[in-house]
Parts: structure tokens; C-alpha cells; sequence
């Protein structure tokens, strides 16, 4: 896990992985599957400023907010990008203002055979042992791969 020093305040961590890749839509069933009693994942991060009530408008921190209807899947690509591309140029991308603060991408892998995922998040939806948790839920006796 690792936090890009220089740009938006994103962590993140990749696996690669051996064998044949999940589909997209696989991917996708998947978490929607093993993610969807995880509120956080549905939230934004609101930016201080504008109408604001109790503890954040007294700290002046940002604060998180619901985001009814936001189904997680619309959180997962895949890109034909390695996993070094993909780092370079996301780490630099902040996250858009009407989304969760997280993203999955289904990546290709460094060989043949081989195929990467890298979950980026805002530094202050989980910390490194929620993230192990999180995806250890997603890959518990997944068929498909194994990290």
C-alpha cells in the first residue's frame, strides 16, 4: 500500500495476479456481491464550505455524505494499461466530486498470463488493514483468481 506523495491525497494498492483475468462483469458481480453492506464505499467526501451542520461545520473539516443510488460496480473499469502506466497516471487524477472517493481497474499484466488490479481510494477511506480486510472479503473462495 502506498500513498502518492506528490498530487492528490491517494493510496492505493495493487496486486498482480497469475491466470486468466475476470471478466469486467465478473468483477463487478463480485463486489456488488461482497461490498454492498459496506456504507462508506457509497459515500462522498464533501469539501468544507456551503451549508454545513454539527461537528463538520465547527471543525471546518471535510465530511462525508450519502450517495443514495450509487451502485458500486460504476466504481470498476479495466484499462489496457499496465500496472505502471496505470499508477502514473491515476495517482496524479483526483477522484471526481460526485463519486465515491475509490476506484478499482482491472489491469493487463506485465506477461502473458498474468493481470493486475489496483484499488486507489481517497488516504482517509480506509487505512491499510481495513483495505487487506476489504479485499481479503472480496477474494474469500474466489474461483476466478487468487491474490
Amino acid at each position: 500500500m502506498a500513498r502518492w506523495p506528490f498530487g492528490p491525497p491517494n493510496a492505493g494498492i495493487a496486486l498482480d495476479l497469475a491466470g486468466a483475468p475476470p471478466s469486467l462483469d465478473e468483477l463487478r458481480a463480485l463486489v456488488e456481491e461482497r461490498w454492498k453492506a459496506l456504507p462508506r464505499l457509497t459515500q462522498t467526501l464533501v469539501a468544507p464550505g456551503g451549508a454545513r451542520t454539527g461537528l463538520a461545520w465547527w471543525t471546518g473539516r471535510h465530511r462525508w455524505a450519502r450517495r443514495d443510488g450509487h451502485g458500486l460496480a460504476q466504481q470498476i473499469d479495466s484499462a489496457d494499461l499496465t500496472l505502471r502506466d496505470a499508477v502514473r497516471q491515476w495517482f496524479h487524477t483526483p477522484f471526481p466530486a460526485d463519486r465515491p472517493p475509490w476506484s478499482l481497474h482491472l489491469l493487463r499484466g506485465a506477461a502473458e498470463g498474468e493481470f493486475s488490479l489496483l484499488f486507489r481510494m481517497h488516504h482517509s477511506l480506509l487505512d491499510g488493514r481495513s483495505l487487506t480486510t476489504l479485499l481479503r472479503a472480496l477474494f474469500s473462495s474466489c474461483s476466478a483468481s487468487r491474490p
